[in-house]
């Protein structure tokens, strides 16, 4: 059942075009607009807070939250970690990494504390602890498309890569050139 709905026209919500989401630890929703940043529900006190990231306005594509509480935000503009419990945030982007791209799409992290990273038009990288790019697969080297939509690890630890042509399952990620595609 439906409980409440929350719009730009009734509430302090600042886009109705949402294309991520994420329940964090502490149970509040983060929502990532098309064009206004990210919106988070306080599940607590029902307040919508916003923030949009450096200052810019970015298209948010994903979310994801790691065992330390860091929210990794993906959109046009790059990478963000946030930390929930600090406030404390740090932006990676071309001009301070090695990405291959900003336009990220999906984010996830692995068994081996290596955070995968997707990419509209760039394919697929995994990022070392110092979040450098340390593997960097394309049609080239076999992925079925150089857009990746979604990165999901599975209970067993296996990395699922949705892409724009296909399904990509690396079950071992030690092992990164391994894969298969469906």
């Amino acid at each position: 059942t439906r409980t409440q709905v929350i719009h730009k026209k009734s509430s302090d919500i600042t886009d109705d075009a949402i294309l991520a989401g994420l329940r964090d630890s502490e149970n509040n929703l983060w929502l990532g607009t098309f064009e206004w940043g990210v919106n988070i529900f306080n599940s607590q006190t029902k307040i919508i807070s916003h923030f949009l990231l450096d200052d810019k306005i970015a298209d948010i594509r994903c979310f994801y939250e790691d065992d330390k509480k860091n929210i990794w935000i993906g959109c046009t503009n790059g990478l963000y970690k946030y930390n929930i419990e600090t406030n404390e945030g740090y932006r990676c982007i071309i001009e301070n990494s090695n990405f291959p791209t900003n336009l990220i799409r999906a984010i996830s992290k692995d068994n081996l504390g290596q955070i995968w990273l997707g990419f509209f038009g760039e394919g697929l990288a995994i990022l070392d602890s110092e979040l450098k790019v340390i593997l960097h697969l394309k049609t080239h080297n076999g992925l079925p498309s150089n857009t990746v939509d979604h990165i999901y690890k599975d209970a067993n630890g296996k990395m699922w890569i949705a892409t724009g042509e296909g399904l990509v399952c690396f079950s071992n990620p030690s092992k990164t050139n391994e894969f298969a595609i469906y």
